[in-house]
């Protein structure tokens, strides 16, 4: 993910047994029990499984979660920091987030508060800054927690190649470190930088920009993927997958329904429902026969087999036979691999989902590619998990205001809140309804395999008996 250091695996992996799903044909899942734990590169089981939820390493620490409690564990399953927090994100340039009592701050590796808890929200440290939120406001401090740009904006994401993508009323630009707007507000959507490259929307089509905001590749595309290895999985209007290089050649004509990025010279890719891989001639390599499979890192992946996962080398051959099941949490963080929330958004629920950029995924594509779904029909209100009593404003109390506010929320892949604005007003209540909102978590909506954001709405009663 640009911005970021990779996770280390170091030869270690999560597995998941002994738990099980619920959920229904459409690929809405949710988990319900279950442990993990670590095996290597064998199958070995060598940290074992017991923890209720558990990250990748990154900088030699992996977050876990034992009952409600986060905490860190190093590589030899060494307890480094006791679970003590209400959530924790990975460690990134020295620091992790933490939640304590409903707000956010930062520790070091030693778990010592270095940032007091004071925000909204708060994600991982990429090139020097870490993006927060404060009421409506996002903004970015330094390590000190000196905030260092304060932004107005409505959303902000994390620093890439040097430069941010913020939105300001549906429009999408970029800024610098100092928070100086180096490419105006222009675009319908808008991804993050890589390889010196970014994917931007404009009306219905995506292309690419440099980082002086000139066009290099002109808008064509119904999805726009980052560039890894030198290429760019894009969509096009059939809504078949296929891969461009810098310039916007052609360089894989061959349609699939779906497929990743490039890692380790091979891409996954999907045809008729079953997942193999190409090589960059657009050669498969391995044959498209898994249910689901993961990218290749320290040279195996993941693949489904009968409900089941294991790992494959290079040459399709089975290291690791299949004889694991997977969480919810696996779904996001694969999804999360290939760059599926614009800019790498860290940080994770409360409740089992952490904020971890680990392992691999179906079809990741930049940020705004796949918009949130409408809670309509079939698609259901995602489950409440963390609620929230509102505080009555005490100027409404004194004028004995009372009645329904009606708001719109729209959550990220992790379930937590990220836009809310009023359908039906009660001017003296509004702030009340969309402060208590913006703290709710939801169970994260997977549909189809995929994690998906939801848009729905939530009515919030204020009564003074």
């Amino acid at each position: 993910m640009p911005g970021r250091n990779p996770p280390e695996y170091a030869g270690l992996a999560r597995v998941w047994v002994e738990g099980k799903f619920e959920g229904d044909l459409k690929g809405n899942w949710r988990y319900v029990d279950g442990k993990l734990g670590y095996i290597d590169k064998t199958g070995k089981t060598v940290i074992k499984r017991q923890f209720d939820d558990a990250g990748a390493f990154f900088e030699g620490l992996a977050c876990v979660r034992l009952d409600d409690n986060y905490g860190f564990i190093e590589k030899t399953g060494k307890v480094a920091i006791v679970p003590q927090f209400d959530y924790a994100g990975d460690f990134s340039e020295g620091l992790a987030c933490v939640e304590i009592d409903g707000k956010y701050g930062y520790i070091d590796k030693t778990g010592k508060v270095v940032i007091e808890p004071q925000f909204d929200n708060a994600f991982s440290f990429s090139e020097g800054l870490g993006r927060v939120e404060v009421g409506n406001e996002y903004g970015f401090i330094d390590k000190t927690g000196k905030l260092v740009i304060r932004l107005p904006f409505s959303e902000a994401f994390d620093f890439s190649e040097g430069l941010a993508r913020i939105t300001i009323g549906g429009k999408s630009g970029y800024i610098d470190k100092t928070g100086r707007m180096v490419i105006k507000l222009k675009f319908d959507g808008a991804g993050g930088f890589s390889g010196g490259l970014a994917g931007v929307k404009i009306g219905d089509e995506w292309g690419y920009i440099d980082k002086t905001g000139k066009e290099v590749i002109k808008p064509e595309f119904d999805n726009a993927g980052d560039f890894s290895e030198g290429l760019a999985c894009v969509k096009i209007q059939t809504h078949r997958s296929i891969y461009i290089d810098k310039e916007g050649k052609l360089v894989i004509g061959l349609r699939f329904d779906d497929a990743g990025s490039f890692s380790e010279g091979l891409a996954r890719i999907t045809i008729g429902g079953k997942s193999g891989y190409i090589d960059k001639t657009g050669k498969k390599v391995i044959e498209p026969q898994y249910y689901s499979a993961g990218d290749f890192f320290e040279g195996l992946a993941y693949v489904e087999i009968n409900s089941n996962y294991g790992y494959i080398d290079r040459r399709g051959n089975r290291v690791i036979e299949p004889q694991f099941d997977i969480s919810l949490k696996e779904i996001i963080d694969r999804y999360r691999r290939e760059g599926g929330v614009v800019g790498g958004v860290e940080g994770g629920v409360i409740g089992g989902v952490l904020g971890g950029v680990v392992g691999g995924i179906l079809g990741g594509v930049v940020g705004e590619v796949e918009a949130p779904i409408r809670a309509v029909g079939e698609f259901k209100s995602p489950k409440l998990i963390k609620e929230v009593k509102p505080v009555y404003p005490e100027i409404a109390r004194q004028a004995r205001v009372e009645g329904v506010v009606t708001v719109e929320a729209t959550t990220d892949i992790y379930g937590r809140v990220q836009g809310v604005k009023v359908l039906r007003s009660i001017p003296l209540l509004d702030q009340a309804a969309i402060d208590t909102v913006r703290q709710y978590v939801y169970e994260p909506m997977i549909i189809n395999g995929r994690p998906r954001s939801v848009i729905f709405t939530v009515i919030l009663r204020f009564s003074l008996k």
